[in-house]
């Protein structure tokens, strides 16, 4: 009899948990495969890495004024640097969906906010009794849409040791 009502406590407390779900493909989310335009939840655009390559070519100081160049005269030249830049921008061409699903005895709030590109911006939920598993289910993805927020940035300089020419800090030139 205890084992019968453990298993019944424990079914009972475990269908109370709601679950948050990010589908890649938006249909996946209908039962038949295909919503007709009408989606169960919150459209967003994923975030792609958009990678750029530059060369700085002069130095500016701290009026923004221009001090050397990689052309300059001896005492006003800088050496190029190549910047490689990577940055997460919104992927226009896909569209994901997040949603919630209630449990059987849970009431919930849902809410969703998209920055102007039609990225992720906030999830939030409240909800009863449920609301630990939903918790911990937006920290996770919070965590991962505030890490795919940030870019990074990295400089690869090839400099003679010999030279005293400073590294060039400023400038933008494309390079194919």
């Amino acid at each position: 009899m205890r084992i019968i009502t453990t298993l019944a406590a424990t079914l009972t407390l475990s269908g109370c948990a709601g679950q948050l779900y990010t589908h890649t493909n938006p249909n996946t989310a209908c039962k038949d495969g295909d919503c007709k335009g009408t989606y169960p939840g919150v459209l967003f655009h994923p975030l792609t890495v958009k990678k750029s390559v530059y060369l700085q070519d002069r130095i500016l100081n701290s009026k923004g004024e221009l001090t050397h160049w990689i052309t300059g005269p001896d005492g006003k030249k800088c050496l190029p640097t190549v910047v490689e830049e990577s940055k997460l921008v919104a992927d226009t061409t896909q569209q994901w969906l997040v949603r919630y699903d209630a449990a059987f005895f849970e009431s919930s709030t849902f809410n969703v906010e998209l920055k102007p590109d039609g990225t992720l911006s906030k999830v939030g939920a409240s909800s009863t009794p449920g609301g630990k598993a939903l918790v911990d289910s937006l920290v996770s993805l919070a965590t991962t849409v505030k890490t795919l927020n940030h870019g990074q940035v990295e400089a690869f300089v090839e400099q003679d040791p010999a030279t005293a020419d400073p590294l060039c800090s400023h400038g933008k030139l494309s390079l194919p």
